[in-house]
């Protein structure tokens, strides 16, 4: 019994929505062909919930393990038109890494509480920046002198190969799954993301908080040094543009050192 309590405790340490810590953002999207939301706007759709919500980021993993088990097959046996059973000659690493990557990934943008998204109902083909498969995204939320402030941060990476631009056509709909349970506060949220040159900011919704998530983390750039982070990103203003179109991908951020933190 008591070995369960002390696992218990260790998990809600982790929690960072229970702990209350800021944390770092990341924003697995999928791009659907149809219309889901109406106007110009960010939508976050509070009364949607994710149902096996599946990522491009996923999908990779999918496919990255599929491209594993060919090289590595000893022999595959078809069970039925949705059945395949391999057996592999050999352990592979690549393909368990990128199976637990993949359960990682679903899991936990299908635990969160509602689907958020864009739809382009203009004419033109748009464009959002990508970082290392992510949307370039934070939550802010109310504190409690009623002012918006970021409950996540954005480690910019310091690598030109992290970024690319993904094409957003008419009609089509970029979708994410957002959260709103960091604590035990009621307050109003909101979700920014980072489009071509602008910030989009969505509608308001209700989450909880407790007040530390505002805390922002010292020496945080210190945990993204394998990303080459040396600056760290809460959406003030809009830093990146069609990286599809910019092929000089040099990156300089002189006014987000880690001293103005």
């Amino acid at each position: 019994m008591k070995n369960r309590i002390l696992e218990i405790t260790f998990l809600l340490l982790l929690n960072t929505s229970l702990f209350g810590q800021m944390g770092k953002a990341e924003y697995p999207y999928c791009i659907v062909d149809k219309p889901m939301f109406a106007g110009k706007t960010l939508v976050v759709r509070t009364d949607t919930s994710p149902n096996n919500f599946i990522s491009t980021m996923e999908r990779w993993h999918i496919s990255h393990i599929g491209l594993e088990i060919i090289d590595a097959a000893e022999r595959f046996e078809f069970q039925d038109s949705l059945s395949l059973k391999v057996k592999l000659n050999r352990r592979n690493s690549e393909i368990e890494n990128s199976i637990l990557r993949m359960k990682e990934i679903h899991s936990k943008t299908n635990s969160r509480a509602f689907i958020a998204g864009f739809t382009n109902n203009s004419q033109d083909t748009i464009s959002f920046p990508v970082q290392d498969a992510s949307l370039i995204g934070i939550l802010e939320a109310m504190d409690k002198n009623k002012n918006w402030n970021p409950i996540q941060f954005w480690p910019i990476s310091g690598c030109g190969n992290s970024y690319f631009s993904p094409r957003l056509f008419p009609g089509e709909t970029l979708l994410i799954t957002v959260d709103n349970n960091f604590g035990t506060e009621e307050t109003k949220m909101r979700f920014k993301l980072h489009g071509n040159d602008t910030i989009f900011i969505s509608n308001e919704f209700q989450g909880t908080v407790n007040q530390s998530v505002f805390n922002k983390m010292n020496n945080s750039t210190d945990d993204f040094r394998y990303i080459l982070c040396d600056s760290i990103f809460y959406l003030e203003k809009p830093l990146f543009g069609d990286f599809e179109v910019n092929l000089d991908r040099e990156i300089h951020f002189d006014e987000y050192t880690k001293g103005d933190e």
